[in-house]
């Protein structure tokens, strides 16, 4: 784990008061820095999320158009088909 000079001090100042200080803002500053690290992969992950999403959205729009396109020579069809009868 990378200390700056803040924390350093933080655990300068928590050693001179016992040991169980040290620990206890060592713990303190861990947690901290692995929030951070979390939050930035769930930053990570919902910008693919959303990426994604976006991608199933233009591919469902393709296929109303397709499913509209079927539907309009189907029409077409029945329509020759009755008009020959």
């Amino acid at each position: 784990m990378e200390v700056n000079e803040l924390e350093a001090a933080f655990l300068e100042k928590a050693l001179s008061q016992g040991l169980w200080a040290a620990v206890a803002i060592f713990l303190f500053l861990y947690l901290v820095k692995s929030s951070e690290k979390r939050d930035l992969r769930q930053e990570e992950r919902e910008a693919q999320y959303c990426k994604e999403i976006n991608e199933l959205s233009q591919n469902f729009n393709t296929i109303l158009t397709i499913q509209k396109d079927i539907a309009d020579i189907k029409e077409f069809i029945l329509t020759l088909k009755n008009d020959s009868s």
